[in-house]
């Protein structure tokens, strides 16, 4: 590495949370964003979804390290 940190470089957790599937969602039990849908939600909805992908990505996490 060169030193030079870019702020628009995605972190490792960005790309974790970026390669959650709907199968991901589903197993948390909690329903997948809808950015067909709805391209430009409200902030409750945004917030609905973050709270969904919060849960996704930690019962993934959780069950890498069940396995």
């Amino acid at each position: 590495m060169n030193g030079i940190v870019r702020l628009n470089d995605p972190t490792p957790e960005d790309r974790e949370r970026a390669a959650l599937t709907p199968a991901d969602y589903a197993a948390a039990g909690v329903d997948a964003p809808n950015w067909e849908d709805d391209p430009v939600p409200t902030i409750e909805t945004w917030r609905r979804w973050q709270q969904a992908e919060n849960e996704a990505l930690a019962f993934k996490r959780a069950a890498a390290r069940a396995e």
